[in-house]
Formats: C-alpha cells, structure tokens, sequence
C-alpha cells in the first residue's frame, strides 16, 4: 500500500479537476468585467458627447422617462442582435422565435405608455379576458330603492344584464434594427423603437376603438362609429333617425356649425352619464370649430381662451385630443367630427394577452438585421350608443358638405 502522501492517479486528477474549475471561475469573472468595461466604456463616450454639445439626452424625459430604461430596452435589442443570449437581464428565452422577452419592468413601461398614447385605452373600461370568447355582463337596469314603513319588508328588485360578446384577436407589429449599429447607438435605439411600437400600438387601438365598422381595416372590430352605423342600417343617411346622433347647422361641414349644435348634443347625454362624460375630437377640430364658436360667444373663461395648459375644456365637459379623429372639414357627404359621452360606461377593452415585446435574429438573417416584435391579443367593443329611440352614454355630432 503506498504511503498516504504518495501521488496516486486518482488524486492527481482530482487536482487538475479542481484547477480547471478555478480556471473556469477566474474566466467567468474576466468576462463579466470585460462586458462591464465594455458597458462603462460606452457610457463615458456618451457623457463626453453630451457634455460637449451641452445640456442633457434627457432632459425632456423622453419616451422611457430615463436614461437607465432606454439603455435596458436598448441593450435587449443589441445583445440579439450580436447573437449575445447570455445576458442576465433579457429574461425569458423565445425558442420558437429564436430571440428573447424584453425584462419584465421594461415590459411594464409599455404597456403604461399605450395608456398615454391611446385616448381609447385611457378611457375606455379595460380588463382582462379569459381563453377563447368571453360574454361580459353590463348593467342595463339597475336596483330600485324604496323606503319600507316600520316592521316592513323591503321589496325584491332585480338588476337586468345584458351580455356583450368579447372576442380576443392578435395584433403585431414587426420593425428591424440593423446589426451593424455600435454601443453609443443602444439609448437611442431603445428611444426610438419603443416610442414607435408604443405609439402605433396605441394608434391602432384609437382607430379601431373610435373608428372601427367591423371591416377588414379594423380587425373584425366595432367601435363607436361603427356602433352608431348599425343603428343606422349601415347607412350614414339615416344618422338622422338615430336618437344619439345630432345634425350640425347648415351643409357646409365645419363652417356650418354653431354654438347651439354642441349644447343640443350635451342636451341628448342622459344626465346619469354626465360626470364621466369628454369631448373625443381631433385637434383641429377643437380649434377651427369649438374654441372658435367659444371665443365668438364670448362664454369662454380667459383663462381658457389664453391658456394652453391642459386639460382642455368646453361646455364644462373634458376634451380629449384624439389624432384618429377628422382633421379637416368634409368634401361631401356626412362626417362624424366628434363625440361626447362617457367611455367607461359605454365601451369596453377586453385583453387577453398584454403587449409583449420579443426580438430575433432569424426572421432577418438574410438582410443582417434584427426583428422587434410587438404583439397583443384584445378585443374593443363599444356597446354604448343607445338605441334608434333612445340616447346612450355616448352621443354623436353629425355634420353635412352640400354639393356645389
């Protein structure tokens, strides 16, 4: 037997296993402080380079908020693109898609911004849905009170639902940022493609909340304008036998319009609806029309009239500025220029599956760059437009341009 101290072949492997695990240690850690380096490297590039045009690159907030944010949404789409997966902070791998998930914070800032982007999503009532097609109740009588004498019982009253059907369907949106791009690039690049899938998203969103027929342009999905048409036999020259729907003054669109109009639409709003009622309008609508007929009327507070703070107002009711809304005064034919009512109340964003964001390298291989995909699965229905003979929570002004 050989003595205790004598190299045997099976401790001589245990030692050069031993060597090789520290080695393997010691690599780790040389590559985690090269990708910080690498990290710190480019941070300082970018500080000399703010420093020397003067000011801040966020000074303004930016789409993220801050620097940080735009740097990890950025570092997520750069690390695919250099086929890097490793990185501790791109979360879930994406096998089927060859790429990864965004961090879950970053994931969150997305879906807060399609909130301040998206007039529809901001006030409409959204909530999750189940798998497949989901029936949501909505209220359409509610209890009745009495006040029973002494030693009385109190009677029975029922609330009577309806079902509105909600259906999920995916929507996506797929942008490519080439790989060729360099470490000073990753801030900017988080900037401006989460700022573009946010916002398309949420523009989509407003188009089909505000504006959506059913057709193939929105889905499959009907919003309020589409909701006001069946109402009308899909036919715009029976808005008028509509109950929630007023004909503006004269046929000559925008210019025909006056103040009377928008206080007889006010007036067609039930009065249960008025305090979560807004003006849902375009920009231009609001100052070629509205604050115009305002200002003429003289019923305009000064402080509305010189102000451009926000939130804006008319009549007393809030106005929302939504860009999928009419810009410009019709050609011919009847338009829908803007709405009143109350979203909440008449207009539901069912979501079955949240904005999730996910890159790879594969779908562009050929062209060398990397895929950003955006994807949610929603439905929108707006319910709350009454019916032929009686106004609902959302109530609509219709004006007309005259031939000639």
């Amino acid at each position: 037997m050989p003595p205790e101290n004598y190299a045997t072949i099976e401790k001589v492997a245990d030692g050069f296993r031993a060597a090789g695990d520290k080695m393997n240690g010691l690599r780790a850690e040389i590559e985690e402080l090269k990708l910080f380096s690498k990290e710190l490297g480019s941070k300082l590039r970018q500080a000399m380079r703010v420093a020397s045009e003067g000011g801040s690159e966020f000074s303004g907030g930016g789409f993220w908020g801050s620097e940080e944010m735009a740097l990890e949404f950025g570092k997520t789409v750069m690390s695919v693109a250099r086929g890097d997966v490793s990185v501790k902070d791109l979360g879930e791998r994406v096998d089927s898609l060859g790429g990864v998930m965004v961090p879950d914070e970053v994931a969150r800032r997305f879906i807060d911004l399609l909130g301040r982007f998206g007039k529809f999503r901001k006030n409409a009532l959204t909530f999750p849905l189940g798998s497949g097609s989901v029936t949501v109740p909505k209220i359409e009588q509610d209890l009745t009170v009495y006040c029973p004498g002494e030693g009385s019982d109190v009677a029975l009253s029922d609330m009577k639902f309806t079902g509105v059907k909600m259906i999920p369907k995916t929507w996506a949106a797929l942008a490519a940022v080439s790989n060729e791009l360099d470490d000073d690039s990753v801030v900017a690049i988080g900037e401006i493609v989460g700022y573009s899938i946010a916002r398309s998203m949420a523009r989509q969103e407003d188009k089909v909340g505000f504006l959506g027929d059913g057709t193939a342009e929105y889905f499959g999905h009907t919003g309020i304008l589409g909701a006001f048409l069946k109402l009308a036999s899909g036919d715009s020259a029976n808005f008028g036998n509509v109950a929630g729907m007023l004909k503006g003054t004269g046929t000559t669109g925008w210019a025909g319009l006056v103040l009377q109009d928008f206080i007889d639409l006010a007036g067609l709003l039930p009065e249960e609806y008025d305090d979560g009622a807004k003006w849902y309008c375009s920009k231009r609508f609001y100052y070629n029309v509205m604050y115009k007929l305002a200002a003429a009327a003289g019923t305009a507070g000064i402080a509305e009239i010189l102000s451009t703070l926000s939130p804006k107002s008319f009549l007393g009711y809030p106005v929302e500025f939504v860009s999928v809304m009419p810009k410009l005064t019709p050609t011919s034919g009847l338009q829908v220029p803007c709405f009143l009512g109350d979203l909440q109340a008449g207009a539901y964003l069912g979501q079955r599956k949240s904005l999730t964001i996910a890159q790879s390298r594969d779908v562009l291989f050929g062209r060398y760059m990397t895929a950003i995909l955006g994807v949610e699965r929603i439905d929108v229905n707006a319910f709350g437009v009454g019916t032929a003979a009686e106004a609902g929570p959302i109530v609509s002004l219709f004006c007309e341009q005259g031939e000639g």
